[in-house]
């Protein structure tokens, strides 16, 4: 799809530069208020008077809200162009943050988050969709890796900066400052986004049909499994490198950002790979992953190499998310934004198992070893559907 500017004529290069940037911008904003909660546990658990566990919630609700609440609300938005869908999206998302910020009690915080939360998927479904228009022939990818780099920025500054807010000022100011951030892309997309040819009316059910697909359901899977593997180890990471590795914990946060370092390097070099072929980027990048998980299951006491162990999953892995997202979207031709909105939902689901398979394992006793080697069996089940998908662009 090619997106024109009001008056038909193709989008200026300036123009498309900036209308990625306000998307990059609004990535950075959902997967701040995504991830931040998870440094702010013990003070928002305090303030509202809840258990630890309790404050977990806030995490795995949201995860919930993407799952659930992504795909139908791209299929009703469906109908829409895409700059009124991402202005209508970007705007519940702002409103979203400033209940959570309002939040009075800890059950209107959780039902402030899951609302948010179901504007995710369906937002990154049309901004991909956007960015893959707004590049030129060849290039989709690229912008597709740009896009997502939105969510990388915001695990490498968003959550940390966020954190250090919440501790020194209140967890409240950090969901005002998000909406802020969120506020600033709104009017950035309003002014900045090319209006696009506006897509034929879809019915619901014709929009769902893409699920019949075996295809699809193959790249979903793999989505799931190929991102899977790397919170299965993720999660626990920072017990693993104090507890294993024998690093002091104030060098954990140096790590992680290390870590948000190799993940903005992989999607750099991902981008590029999924413009020549999608299939091709993942079976290496996937192989890699695979290959990175067992070694770091040998060499996980070492120090040094479990942080260059860290540092390479994160490139494998995070930079995966650029090509199994065009994957999906490729899967889902007949129906682009609702393949792409499906795929986040597959991610979340990706992690959420991750993340209880490792701590079953650990729940039982097998170890921080064993838990990496479960990452490297997730991630080749995804590299063996691979395998049997047909050979695409």
């Amino acid at each position: 799809m090619t997106m024109t500017i009001q008056d038909g004529a193709p989008a200026p290069d300036l123009r498309r530069g900036l209308a990625l940037a306000v998307l990059v911008l609004a990535a950075f904003a959902i997967g701040t208020a995504e991830f931040v909660v998870m440094g702010l546990l013990p003070e928002v658990a305090a303030d509202l008077s809840v258990s630890i566990p309790a404050a977990g919630m806030l995490v795995t609700g949201y995860a919930l809200g993407v799952v659930l609440g992504g795909p139908p609300l791209a299929i009703l938005t469906g109908r829409m162009a895409d700059k009124r869908t991402l202005t209508l999206l970007v705007a519940v998302f702002v409103a979203g943050n400033i209940a959570c910020a309002l939040a009075p009690d800890y059950w209107s915080l959780l039902v402030a988050r899951c609302v948010t939360a179901t504007v995710h998927g369906a937002f990154f479904g049309a901004a991909l969709t956007v960015a893959g228009g707004l590049a030129r022939p060849g290039r989709e990818g690229r912008a597709i890796a740009l896009v997502f780099s939105g969510v990388t920025l915001a695990n490498v500054a968003g959550v940390p900066l966020g954190t250090m807010l919440g501790q020194w000022a209140d967890w409240r100011a950090v969901f005002g400052v998000v909406a802020l951030i969120g506020t600033v892309a709104l009017v950035g997309i309003r002014l900045a986004v090319p209006r696009g040819v506006a897509r034929p009316g879809v019915r619901m059910l014709g929009e769902l049909t893409v699920l019949r697909d075996r295809e699809v359901l193959r790249a979903l899977a793999i989505t799931v499994f190929g991102f899977g593997g790397v919170f299965t180890l993720f999660t626990y990471i920072a017990p693993i490198l104090t507890e294993r590795s024998g690093l002091a914990p104030e060098w954990v946060g140096p790590v992680l950002t290390l870590m948000g370092v190799g993940a903005t390097c992989g999607l750099a070099l991902a981008g590029w790979m999924a413009d020549r072929s999608a299939r091709g980027a993942l079976l290496l990048l996937l192989g890699a992953l695979v290959v990175a998980f067992l070694g770091f299951a040998l060499f996980m006491d070492n120090a040094v190499a479990a942080v260059a162990g860290v540092f390479l999953i994160a490139v494998f892995g995070f930079g995966a998310t650029a090509p199994l997202q065009s994957f999906a979207m490729q899967a889902a031709a007949a129906a682009p934004r609702l393949g792409g909105t499906f795929n986040q939902s597959a991610f979340n689901l990706g992690n959420a198992g991750g993340a209880a398979l490792g701590g079953g394992l650990i729940g039982l006793g097998a170890g921080y070893g064993m838990v990496a080697v479960a990452a490297a069996l997730v991630a080749a089940v995804a590299i063996l559907l691979l395998l049997g998908a047909p050979r695409r662009r």
